[in-house]
């Protein structure tokens, strides 16, 4: 009875409040009437009558926060999170220091588990605090690594940079593909921090593990022995052997913390490769008199990566190459170079770096380039240089899980000089090749070199991926994609006459989180050809 009867004088006093009194006409009708029946709308959670007067008091004084705060509230009463959440950031832009403005939205981007949007919001607030940091499950890898890894620790505030900046260290350490932060809350409003590290630990554990990254090329006439975390270093060793006729190649890379720092890594790498190329399809009419041939290299090659602060990695590095074109086309004024016995040097130097991040709205864009200087050594002696670089992207268009993504990328380079024919841009699909223009093919009857060439090229990428099936054992994605792209050749041997528009499907197939398959069809919109492709 008494509950009832204070609903009843509630809305009596609501009822009383549509008739302005004397008071309130001569107030002109002011926001404070408009908050205060809002707030007894609310009270009887009466939501839409409660966000028409908090409208209205909005319209009366744009710069009240008050009126921001309690539309929030009410779009969340009513199951509207996301006009809750654009509310909040109204009320942060008026009033940048409100914290139970930030707290408030900072608790809802952890309800939808996006914890990096949750912390640069509560750090305004002060918050969170962590008691305890967990890794599920426990790693392998030498506990002082790992300790060294973290920039956190227990009893204090987590913060969104010490969280990146964690992550950005367990990634160079290279063993662990899949990582996942989650806070578990506590009962005196403080939380634990749960490390849910997937671990590369030897060749894998248990026989399928060990067995599928091994054999994943077999279709390619390839095996990939790997092994990783060597004796709890992080150290690790990845090779490939593949014994295709005509792109034979032995490649092995040995990486590991350098002075056991996970802020910076070291790699040492061999690889030696006897291919056979035919750049009928790729060079100018006329421009050799033979457009198969044959090619030698080997390279040896060290490189160090650094975090070098917040988003930003540099490497650097030396390579020696060795390289022969035996029988290979002389005549045409680039040939000379182009097919040139010998030795050459080179510097390599690159950097990476976070371009923009929108934790709240799941953006993120990276910006990178890389730099090549050479110096060759023999009958045709000379120097050249390579500078590309360009931008990627990602976006996940819903607030919570990652069913749909957008990403992207964007790229260009020149070279400068006359380099060897291996080191020229090769736009296509062929899997020494990074620069993927998925309507083109990289090889004609297995033999490389049927993909645009040239010594400078423009390309874009844009990708739309829908998860299809999501398991413990395995996982599938697929959509359209659309690739763009034009090479250019300052010797005239090689390049396109024009733009090149290539669209297509692509499927992604992830097994055990430890081995990728790629399957796609491309069609070429100006040549009208297609191109099947798989890759692991």
């Amino acid at each position: 009875m008494a509950r009832r009867g204070a609903r009843s004088v509630a809305l009596l006093v609501v009822l009383c409040a549509a008739p302005l009194d004397a008071r309130d006409r001569q107030d002109g009708d002011s926001a404070d009437v408009d908050y205060r029946r809002g707030m007894d709308f609310a009270r009887l959670e009466q939501w839409d009558q409660a966000r028409l007067a908090f409208e209205a008091g909005r319209k009366k004084a744009p710069r009240d926060k008050r009126f921001v705060l309690e539309l929030a509230g009410v779009a969340f009463k009513q199951g509207r999170l996301g006009e809750s959440k654009l509310e909040l950031r109204r009320a942060l832009r008026l009033a940048p220091g409100d914290a139970y403005a930030a707290d408030f939205l900072a608790t809802l981007y952890f309800l939808d588990g996006n914890l990096r949007a949750a912390l640069k919001y509560w750090n305004r607030a002060g918050k969170p605090r962590i008691e305890v940091v967990r890794t599920v499950p426990k790693p392998r890898v030498k506990p002082a690594l790992l300790d060294r890894a973290l920039v956190f620790s227990p009893a204090s505030l987590l913060r969104l940079e010490d969280l990146e900046a964690t992550d950005a260290r367990l990634d160079l350490l290279g063993i662990f593909p899949a990582r996942r932060f989650a806070l578990a809350p506590r009962q005196d409003g403080s939380f634990d921090l749960d490390l849910h590290l997937a671990e590369q630990d030897g060749a894998g554990a248990g026989r399928l593990a060990r067995l599928l990254p091994l054999l994943r090329g077999l279709p390619y006439q390839t095996v990939h022995p790997e092994f990783f975390n060597i004796r709890g270093t992080a150290s690790s060793s990845i090779s490939l052997l593949r014994w295709d006729g005509r792109k034979q190649r032995i490649a092995s890379s040995f990486s590991l913390p350098l002075a056991g720092d996970p802020r910076r890594r070291f790699t040492a790498r061999f690889d030696a490769r006897r291919e056979e190329w035919d750049i009928s399809r790729s060079a100018r009419p006329d421009a050799f008199e033979r457009t198969d041939l044959r090619m030698q290299r080997l390279e040896a090659a060290a490189e160090v990566e650094s975090i070098a602060g917040r988003g930003v990695r540099w490497e650097t590095g030396a390579a020696v190459t060795r390289r022969r074109f035996p029988a290979a086309p002389q005549q045409g004024s680039a040939a000379p170079a182009l097919f040139a016995d010998g030795l050459s040097l080179k510097h390599l130097a690159g950097i990476r770096a976070t371009l923009l991040s929108v934790p709240e709205r799941r953006f993120t864009a990276e910006a990178f380039a890389r730099w090549q200087a050479a110096k060759t050594f023999g009958d045709r002696s000379g120097r050249f240089a390579k500078l590309d670089g360009g931008l990627q992207w990602r976006y996940f268009p819903r607030p919570r899980g990652r069913d749909w993504e957008v990403s992207g990328a964007l790229g260009a380079g020149t070279l400068f000089g006359r380099a060897p024919l291996d080191e020229l841009f090769s736009l296509g699909l062929e899997r020494d090749n990074d620069l993927a223009l998925r309507g083109h093919a990289g090889t004609l009857a297995g033999r490389k070199g049927s993909g645009p060439l040239g010594t400078g090229y423009f390309l874009a990428n844009c990708d739309l991926q829908r998860a299809v099936y999501s398991g413990a054992l395995w996982s599938i994605r697929a959509g359209p994609f659309v690739d763009t792209g034009r090479v250019y050749d300052t010797a005239g041997a090689f390049g396109s006459a024009r733009r090149l528009w290539d669209v297509g499907l692509a499927v992604h197939i992830s097994l055990l989180d430890r081995v990728g398959i790629v399957f796609s069809y491309g069609r070429d919109l100006r040549a009208g050809r297609n191109a099947f492709y798989s890759a692991t």
